[in-house]
Order: structure tokens, then sequence, then C-alpha cells
């Protein structure tokens, strides 16, 4: 048998001293956003929207509220929700009940693509859809 061999390892340096370290100081609060007036003078209801957009775009309100799935009807339902989220008191799940009697998950799809379009690239869709909303607006007498 073999006799083992025994190796000794160098001594191990001391270890490094310790540095306290300060937390960042914290950022300053945010300013609070200015609070938007989402009333609309003289437009009562989400059904002046809808009559504005139907009136303004020429689609029929069987296709908005239908399940046709064409660029002008998309447009459509699209500047309905915005126009009616931005400017009216009215909430998501109020404006899907009286455009389509389903869930409100299509409103909040429509509101975010159309911010979307808005604060994209400029394009013919981006061009369609601000004089579709600037129509909206002036139809229901408020300043785009």
């Amino acid at each position: 048998m073999k006799a083992q061999r025994i190796v000794k390892l160098p001594p191990l340096p001391p270890p490094a001293p310790l540095r306290l370290v300060e937390p960042p100081p914290e950022p300053p609060p945010k300013p609070k956003p200015k609070p938007v007036s989402r009333v609309i003078s003289g437009a009562a209801s989400i059904n002046d929207v809808i009559n504005a957009t139907v009136s303004v775009m020429d689609v029929p309100l069987a296709d908005i509220a239908g399940r046709k799935r064409h660029p002008t009807v998309i447009r459509a339902r699209r500047v309905i929700a915005w126009v009616a989220r931005r400017r009216t008191t009215v909430s998501f799940p109020e404006i899907a009940q009286t455009l389509y009697g389903r869930g409100h998950s299509s409103v909040i799809d429509h509101c975010k693509m159309a911010e979307s379009i808005l604060n994209g690239p400029e394009n013919e869709e981006k061009w369609l859809l601000q004089e579709a909303i600037n129509g909206v607006l002036g139809k229901l007498g408020v300043k785009p």
C-alpha cells in the first residue's frame, strides 16, 4: 500500500476591510398630473358619441355593434371608444354594454390601439383616425 502524501496549502490572505455604502438618495416626488376634464358640454351620453361617429364616418350602427372586422368598422369602433373614454365620464363596461352588449375587453383594446396609432409615426391610418376623431368632436361641439 502506498503512503499518502500530505500537501500543505499556503495560508489564506486576510479578508478585505468592509466598507459601508450609503443608499442612494430618494428621488424627488413626481408632480401630480393636472386633472383632465372628461365631460363634454352638450353630450349627455355615450349614445351621442355613437350617433356622431355613425354620422361622420358613414358606417351603419349594425356594423359597429356586429362582428364585422372591416378596417372602416374597426376604425369607427376605435373612434367611439377613444372619444367616449377621453371626453365623457362613461366607464369601459358602460361603453361595451351600450355598443356591443358584451364584455369590456374589446373597448380597452380599441382605446389602447387608438392611443398607439395616435402616438405613432405619421401614416395613413393615423391621419384617418385623427380626421375621424376631429370630425366626431366637431359634431359634438367640442374643439379637438
